[in-house]
C-alpha cells in the first residue's frame, strides 16, 4: 500500500546548483549577492558544490559562499 502526502503550497524555495567553488569559472560574488539579497524559506543546493577537495585553498569569496 502506498501512502501519499499532500505538499505544502506556501513558502519560497531558492535552488542553486553546480557552484564549482574553487574553480576560476565560479561566479562566487554573484552567488553571494543572490544569497544575501533573496528572501526564501528553503535553500536547495545540488550538483557539484566544490571543484577542488582542498577546501583550505579556497579564495575568500568562495569561502564566504
Amino acid at each position: 500500500m502506498t501512502k501519499t502526502q499532500k505538499l505544502k503550497t506556501h513558502g519560497s524555495v531558492l535552488v542553486i546548483s553546480d557552484l564549482h567553488l574553487g574553480s576560476p569559472n565560479c561566479n562566487a560574488d554573484g552567488i553571494l549577492d543572490k544569497l544575501k539579497n533573496s528572501r526564501f524559506d528553503t535553500l536547495v543546493i545540488n550538483g557539484d558544490t566544490y571543484d577542488n577537495p582542498n577546501l583550505h585553498r579556497l579564495r575568500r569569496p568562495h569561502r564566504e559562499v
